[in-house]
């Protein structure tokens, strides 16, 4: 009886730690995520770069999560055009329960991301952007 309650006991000790460790990896893709603005560095499509093809007025747009749930691209530095607004696109996200995926919802377009790769510098997703009207593989830095 004492070498089942042994077994049964780390059974829940080990479930427990388990189950914890996967909520502090949504806390930190959440907080990782909202933690500043993000800089798209690449945009792969089948496989290859086509970064080169975006201007650079385009580049230095800032890609924003807040913690409320609001979803922000802000014009960089550098305009495209003196008449562009600072505001490229506003709307909400939400990260997956399974934090795999990010959904964006503006008045232009919805679209999901399946996140490939995330740390709190480096964001790497795949999916149609719908602000670009193209799919593939974008990374993005912290700015």
């Amino acid at each position: 009886m004492k070498k089942v309650s042994h077994t049964l006991l780390g059974f829940v000790l080990v479930s427990m730690l388990i189950l914890s460790s996967c909520g502090d990896k949504v806390e930190k893709r959440k907080e990782w995520l909202t933690a500043g603005p993000w800089k798209m560095v690449n945009f792969e499509a089948s496989g290859a770069s086509i970064i080169e093809y975006f201007a650079s007025c385009d580049l230095d747009n800032e890609y924003s999560f807040s913690e409320g749930g609001d979803y922000s691209v802000m014009e960089g530095k550098t305009l495209c055009d003196t008449s562009d607004w600072d505001i490229v696109s506003l709307g909400t996200w939400d990260l997956s329960p399974e934090f795999d995926e990010i959904t964006i919802e503006t008045s232009y377009y919805n679209t999901s991301f399946s996140i490939v790769k995330m740390s709190d510098i480096e964001l790497v997703v795949d999916g149609y952007d719908g602000l670009w009207e193209a799919g593939g593989r974008i990374t993005y830095n912290r700015k």
